[in-house]
């Protein structure tokens, strides 16, 4: 778990209520009223089954989010990596076919970045 709060500042922090849930936070004591009935319900939690199950469904799901993100972002860059490629390609008056078998582009979106380079350069 990343931390929202510098491990210390709990110590330096003025307001007792915050202080002590920071504290209980970073070192899971609890202090006051307030801490002791989390740490009771955090407690509860971990022996309740149902929960436990729910819990870790929870974060099979969010792995699997985030493979999914992962691998659409990597499969963004790619095909930015390869648009990029064939525009520098195209500035080098390389021929289409040669610009789609390097890049794996479509002849399509290759005609269509030459078009866009034309009407760049033309204004």
């Amino acid at each position: 778990m990343r931390d929202f709060y510098s491990r210390n500042k709990y110590m330096k922090e003025a307001d007792v209520e915050i202080s002590a849930f920071l504290k209980y936070i970073n070192t899971r004591t609890p202090t006051d009223d307030f801490t002791k009935e989390l740490s009771y319900l955090v407690e509860e939690a971990k022996l309740n089954n149902i929960f436990r199950d729910k819990y870790l469904t929870m974060n099979i799901h969010d792995q699997d989010i985030k493979k999914e993100a992962y691998e659409e972002g990597l499969s963004i860059g790619l095909q930015q990596g390869a648009i990029e490629t064939a525009q520098n390609m195209l500035s080098k008056n390389i021929s289409l076919e040669i610009i789609c078998e390097c890049t794996n582009l479509s002849r399509e979106i290759v005609e269509n970045l030459l078009k866009e380079t034309k009407q760049h350069i033309l204004g």
